[in-house]
């Protein structure tokens, strides 16, 4: 039987992912990407690349914890950001997710001859973070949701 309940399905990769980060088996890797810190920029990026290579893996998945307050550039409020997490040559996905201000952005790069549906997977992500936020319903509406759910029905109704 297939889970629907999204907060399930959230833990469920969350134990699975931690359970892998356990086991050890990125422990070299994470130990090159360590000592590759200690290099300066070229040698970070031939011992990023070479690692990448040998590495059996075409996906990259990267979240990072961005600034939890609005930021201006040249005076005017940033209103997104937007991550980019680029992969080499042969890989099919790349996957990034920054917080900013309250908000997840989300950046998907893919190979389309690799990956010629990618746009199918943009729009699964996208579903899934809706069911998760909306499976959120006891919390009490913040104004950024609010302008949030706005958007989206604006967005929505524009299509038609």
């Amino acid at each position: 039987m297939r889970e629907t309940d999204p907060l399930t399905v959230l833990r469920a990769v969350r134990d699975a992912t931690r359970a892998c980060k356990r086991s050890g088996e990125a422990r070299p890797l994470r130990a090159l990407a360590r000592a590759a810190d200690l290099l300066p920029a070229p040698g970070r990026r031939l011992v990023t690349r070479a690692a990448a290579r040998m590495a059996a893996f075409n996906l990259v998945v990267s979240n990072v914890p961005g600034p939890p307050q609005d930021l201006t550039l040249l005076g005017r409020r940033l209103t997104a950001m937007h991550p980019a997490v680029p992969f080499l040559h042969g890989h099919a996905l790349s996957i990034g997710v920054l917080s900013y201000a309250g908000r997840l952005q989300a950046g998907i790069y893919a190979d389309a001859e690799v990956l010629p549906d990618a746009v199918d997977v943009a729009r699964d992500l996208e579903q899934a973070l809706d069911a998760l936020r909306l499976g959120h319903r006891e919390q009490a509406p913040t104004p950024w949701r609010e302008r949030a759910r706005a958007r989206r029905l604006d967005v929505q109704r524009a299509k038609r």
